[in-house]
């Protein structure tokens, strides 16, 4: 069991640095939706010895949200293996989440109007996926706008 909530933010946290990086060594055309499977079979090459293919009778959306958490087990190799499955779990969540979802292109998209229906539909990835990154934002740049207040300086909350 994991303890604080401290804790998780810090596990979110390293999950969407994680996810940025990988986007950035493998995502070169910023062209969305992000293809995992692209990205896990580039991590996984024949080095790993790996495969990548997918489950018969399982959606596309949930495929490509399997996919980018697999990502996760694969770009996190300095983190120690012997994680907690809890511990687990929320890094491949929040991974999979900022993978397939990135910030510049959600926050450009819901700039746009796009709704969670609508988001889902350019990122490939369900309703619940993008109300999900849109919460993540929000409470990230409250908690920015929170921080920069106590230090006395005003900022206006990311947008989401």
């Amino acid at each position: 069991m994991i303890g604080s909530a401290v804790e998780i933010e810090l596990i979110r946290e390293r999950a969407r640095a994680d996810a940025g990086r990988i986007l950035a060594e493998h995502w070169d055309d910023g062209v969305v939706p992000v293809d995992p499977r692209a990205i896990e079979t580039a991590l996984a090459a024949p080095a790993h010895g790996r495969s990548t293919g997918s489950r018969r009778g399982v959606s596309l959306l949930r495929s490509r949200f399997a996919s980018a958490r697999r990502v996760s087990v694969l770009a996190r190799g300095a983190v120690v293996r012997d994680l907690s499955r809890q511990v687990d779990d929320i890094y491949a969540n929040e991974f999979a989440v900022a993978l397939l979802l990135p910030e510049p292109a959600f926050t450009s998209a819901k700039a746009d109007g796009l709704d969670e229906i609508g988001l889902g539909k350019r990122f490939q990835v369900s309703p619940t996926v993008a109300r999900w990154r849109a919460l993540q934002l929000a409470l990230r740049g409250e908690r920015g706008a929170a921080a920069c207040a106590s230090r006395g300086a005003v900022r206006s909350p990311a947008p989401v």
